[in-house]
C-alpha cells in the first residue's frame, strides 16, 4: 500500500519529523511504499501527499486534520491521525496511535470507514465548533503564544476568562426550531464527543449518524461557565436543569460579537451568522 507521511517540522514539539522517518522505516519493512512530505518546507505537501497516497498519516494535532480536511473531503484515500498535539481528540475518537508497530497494523489490516464531516459556513470541521469563553481562551492562547502549545499554556488564559468571560446573547435553530433566543451561555455545536480536558459536553455526538449535536447551557458569569464545565466533566451537564441539547441537520446560529473555535483552532473573533450543516460519509479513515 502506498502511505504519504504528512508532518511540519515545528509540529510535535519537534517529534514529527523523527517520527515520520521511523514510521517510514517501519512501512518499508512490511513491504508498503512511503514517502515523507514536509509542510514546512513545501506548501503544496498536503496536496501532493494525497495524490500520492492511499492512507495519508497526518502527524500534528488537531489543528493538523482540520486544514487537511478540504483536501481530504471525497478522496478515496484514507486518513490516520499519528497524534503529536495538545489533546489530539481526533485520534482519540478512533483510538489511532503514534506507537510504529500499531500504525503499520492499521496500514497491514487496510479497514476503512467513512465518517461525517461538518460544515460552519464553508470551512469544514471534524470535531466541534463553540461559542463564547472556552472559545476566547484559544483566542487568548493564540494571541500569547511564543512557541508550541502545552497544558501549561492554558492556565493563565483560562484564569483571564474566568474573570472576564466572553458573553453575550445568542440565537440558536436547530431544523426550522427556535431553541435559544438572544440568551447568554456555553455553546456547542458538535460533531463529535471529544472535548478538551474530557470535558466532553456534546457526549452523546457521533461521527457517523448524519446529524450534528447542539449543546446550550445558559450562564450570565465566569462562576456559571466553570460550574457547567464540571458537570460536564462528571457527564451530569445533559441532564441538568436549563440545558438544551439536540441534534440536527441544519442549524443557524446568530452569535454577533462572540469569538469562536473550530477544531480547537482560532475561528472568528466576531462569529455574526453562520448556517451548520454536514456532510455524511464524506471522509475516508483508516481504522487502527
Amino acid at each position: 500500500m502506498r502511505v504519504s507521511l504528512l508532518y511540519n517540522t515545528r509540529s510535535g514539539r519537534g517529534q514529527a519529523a523523527p517520527l515520520a522517518s521511523i514510521l517510514d522505516t517501519a512501512l518499508r519493512a512490511r513491504g508498503h511504499e512511503s514517502v515523507q512530505f514536509d509542510l514546512s518546507v513545501n506548501l503544496q505537501a498536503g496536496q501532493q501527499a494525497l495524490e500520492y497516497g492511499e492512507v495519508v498519516c497526518v502527524l500534528g494535532g488537531d489543528g493538523s486534520v482540520h486544514h487537511m480536511l478540504p483536501l481530504l473531503i471525497g478522496s478515496a484515500a484514507a486518513l490516520y491521525h499519528v497524534p503529536l498535539g495538545t489533546e489530539n481528540l481526533f485520534s482519540r475518537d478512533w483510538q489511532m496511535s503514534r506507537d510504529p508497530q500499531a500504525v503499520v497494523a492499521a496500514v497491514d489490516r487496510s479497514e476503512t470507514m467513512q465518517i461525517d464531516v461538518g460544515m460552519a459556513g464553508t470551512r469544514a470541521f471534524a470535531l466541534m465548533v463553540s461559542l463564547g469563553p472556552d472559545a476566547s481562551v484559544i483566542h487568548r492562547v493564540q494571541q500569547a503564544r511564543t512557541g508550541p502549545i502545552t497544558h501549561l499554556s492554558y492556565v493563565r488564559p483560562v484564569i483571564e476568562e474566568f474573570l472576564s468571560p466572553s458573553l453575550g446573547p445568542l440565537n440558536l435553530v436547530v431544523d426550522g426550531e427556535v431553541l435559544v433566543e438572544k440568551s447568554t451561555g456555553f455553546c456547542v455545536i458538535a460533531n463529535s464527543s471529544q472535548y478538551g480536558g474530557r470535558i466532553d459536553p456534546a457526549a452523546r455526538a457521533s461521527l457517523t449518524d448524519g446529524k450534528l449535536d447542539v449543546f446550550f447551557a445558559p450562564a450570565t458569569s465566569g462562576i456559571d461557565i466553570a460550574a457547567s464545565l464540571i458537570r460536564s466533566r462528571m457527564r451530569e451537564e445533559i441532564t441538568s436543569q436549563g440545558v438544551i441539547y439536540r441534534q440536527g441537520k441544519s442549524i443557524q446560529l446568530e452569535a454577533g460579537e462572540l469569538p469562536s473555535q473550530i477544531d480547537g483552532e482560532q475561528f472568528l473573533a466576531h462569529t455574526g451568522s453562520i448556517t451548520f450543516t454536514v456532510l455524511p460519509r464524506a471522509l475516508k479513515i483508516l481504522l487502527a
